[in-house]
C-alpha cells in the first residue's frame, strides 16, 4: 500500500507533463520560404518581424523520434558484450495538422516539396537549400516550458492523401506529414 501512496505523492508533488501542451516551430530559410505569400509578416514584442505560428496551432498531434544506441557483441573473454558504436534515431517525425478554411498548412508543405523538387524540371535542390530545423517544446500545465528539443535539418517526405466524404458533414479535414 505505500507504493501507492509514494505514487501519489510524487505526482502531487511534482506534477506530470500532458500530451497536449506542446508547441511546433519551423525554423529556415525553406520554410519561410515555403510560407510566404500566405502569410504577411507581424511585428514581434522585440521589435523584429516574423510570420506567426500558425503550423504549431494547427497541429493535432506530432510524433517525435525515439533514440537509441547501435551496438555489435565483442568478446574478449568469457560472455559476449554488446559495445555500443553509434547513436539512432527512432522513426520519422509525423504531424497530423487540422486544415483551415484555405488549405493553408497543406499548400506550405507542398510548397515546401516543391522546393526540392522542382515539379516542372524534376530537379533535384541542394539538400542545404530546403532543409529546416523544427523545435518542440513541451509544457506544463502552467505552461511552463519544462523539455525543447531542436530537430536538425528536416524536411517532408510525404504528404498523405486526404479523404473526402459526404458522410463526414461534423468532422474536420486533417492533414498527415511525414518528416524526415
Amino acid at each position: 500500500m505505500a507504493r501507492i501512496v509514494d505514487m501519489v505523492n510524487r505526482v502531487s508533488r511534482y506534477g506530470t507533463l500532458r500530451p497536449n501542451k506542446y508547441k511546433i516551430e519551423f525554423v529556415g530559410t525553406s520554410i519561410a520560404e515555403a510560407i510566404k505569400g500566405y502569410y504577411s509578416l507581424v511585428p514581434r514584442e522585440n521589435g523584429t518581424e516574423g510570420y506567426e505560428n500558425r503550423l504549431s496551432l494547427s497541429c493535432k498531434s506530432f510524433t517525435m523520434p525515439g533514440r537509441g544506441v547501435s551496438t555489435n557483441e565483442y568478446k574478449t573473454r568469457g560472455l559476449l558484450r554488446k559495445v555500443p558504436y553509434g547513436r539512432i534515431y527512432t522513426n520519422e517525425c509525423s504531424a497530423t495538422l487540422i486544415l483551415g478554411a484555405e488549405a493553408f498548412e497543406r499548400k506550405v508543405f507542398e510548397n515546401w516539396m516543391d522546393s526540392i523538387v522542382n515539379p516542372i524540371t524534376g530537379k533535384f535542390s541542394y539538400y542545404d537549400d530546403y532543409v529546416s530545423d523544427a523545435y518542440v517544446t513541451l509544457f506544463t500545465e502552467r505552461d511552463q516550458p519544462v523539455y525543447k528539443i531542436c530537430m536538425k535539418e528536416v524536411y517532408p517526405t510525404s504528404i498523405d492523401s486526404l479523404e473526402l466524404s459526404s458522410e463526414s458533414q461534423d468532422n474536420l479535414l486533417e492533414q498527415n506529414i511525414t518528416l524526415a
